[in-house]
């Protein structure tokens, strides 16, 4: 119980993170379940789509999660992506060339 606990305070401290630091652009949460196989590895993944703003006149998508298959004494990474345009598929799963750089195959 404790690590989901955990996983789900990183998530949201993310979250709040993006949200503030990217305050008056269209920000939007996808969860995603991965599958088998994954699931196990990145539980509970959001990737914020974060739409051009005051801040930056890029797309920007952040994921919230991925620290959890990289954590090592209590530190991970998270990822982020930006883009020209808002394209779905930087946010599909079944797309792991384009997202998921935190989740290693075994």
């Amino acid at each position: 119980m404790f690590e989901v606990e955990r996983r789900g305070q990183a998530i949201a401290a993310v979250e709040s993170h993006v949200r503030n630091f990217f305050a008056g652009h269209g920000i939007q949460a996808h969860d995603y379940d991965l599958g088998p196989g994954r699931r196990e590895a990145v539980p509970g993944l959001r990737i914020f789509a974060v739409s051009p703003g005051p801040r930056a006149n890029l797309w920007t998508y952040v994921t919230a999660g991925c620290w959890s298959a990289r954590e090592k004494h209590g530190q991970g990474l998270e990822f982020a992506l930006t883009a020209p345009v808002g394209d779905e598929s930087f946010v599909d799963p079944s797309r792991e060339d384009r997202v998921l750089p935190c989740w290693t195959p075994s």
